[in-house]
């Protein structure tokens, strides 16, 4: 891995004492990861971090840029043995039962080359707030700089498509019929839906909308990103070709407008029969489904 030249490298450190230090290195944290947080406690700037083989680490400061794009489109050179990112930020109610919105935390990230993976969140002053194996874009930019697999894709392509469908519908006025919005859905031939009644018209787009998700799939979303059919200007053909099925959905769900925003342009644009079909495919595509691990 070739890292920005305003990196340092360092020797090992030991790092502050702290109440939590023996749990963390328990925990598999690499000691230079938990002498950093320290830094970032006190400037409450991220940090970007190689572990190297030798027990030393480089250091990048990314500034005001996302940490995660240190990493865009980087592979790990055989002598980094560790990855890590730490970020100071504030926790959110819902992100841990029993802590009040607006709580500091810094949380950092840790990934080996081996594919094992932890993340952890700190009171500045050094008391831990939650520790888990966590999966998110920063955990998947670090597993694809070793060319690791990231977790599966953690929403459906279904979704994906329904937010193509309605970029398309966004730009034509007034409210398209459903007829309209039928033509003009990806996985839709218009020929097939002359002499259709309305009734039939909403069923042959909810059956074709999902037989075109499985069909494509994640993994064909992105090789028709790799090979440039997609017009992605936030993930171009390179971006693509790097990150793999999990991550691309991971990628998108970060760049594309979230379902709730979703429903409120459909609310807000569409009616009738069109509303009723666009709401129930986004209310499936979004669906929490019930995982085995």
């Amino acid at each position: 891995m070739s890292m920005p030249p305003t990196g340092s490298t360092v020797p090992p450190h030991h790092g502050p004492r702290c109440s939590c230090r023996r749990c963390l290195e328990a925990f598999g944290i690499h000691s230079e990861v938990i002498g950093a947080i320290a830094e970032v406690a006190i400037h409450g700037r991220s940090l970007v971090m190689e572990l190297h083989r030798d027990g030393a680490a480089t250091i990048e400061d990314p500034g005001d840029a996302d940490p995660t794009d240190v990493l865009l489109e980087v592979r790990c050179a055989s002598h980094v043995t560790g990855l890590a990112i730490i970020v100071p930020g504030r926790v959110v109610a819902s992100e841990v039962a029993g802590l009040c919105s607006g709580f500091d935390v810094i949380t950092a990230h840790q990934v080996l080359a081996d594919g094992s993976r932890r993340c952890f969140g700190l009171s500045p002053g050094g008391q831990t707030i939650w520790s888990k194996d966590c999966e998110g874009l920063i955990i998947d930019v670090m597993l694809r700089a070793f060319g690791l697999s990231t977790p599966r894709p953690s929403r459906s392509v279904s979704w994906y498509w329904l937010v193509v469908w309605l970029a398309d519908l966004a730009t034509h006025e007034p409210c398209p019929q459903l007829i309209d919005a039928a033509r003009w859905h990806p996985g839709i031939d218009p020929r097939d839906l002359d002499s259709l009644s309305e009734g039939d018209i909403e069923r042959l787009v909810a059956c074709a909308h999902r037989e075109h998700a499985a069909r494509t799939g994640w993994e064909g979303v992105r090789l028709a990103a790799t090979r440039g059919w997609l017009d992605l200007g936030f993930c171009p053909p390179a971006l693509a070709s790097w990150l793999d099925e999990g991550s691309l959905s991971r990628w998108m769900a970060d760049q594309l407008p979230h379902p709730g925003e979703l429903e409120c342009w459909i609310d807000a644009n569409l009616s009738g029969r069109t509303r009723r079909l666009l709401l129930d495919l986004l209310i499936e595509s979004v669906a929490p489904k019930v995982r085995s691990s």
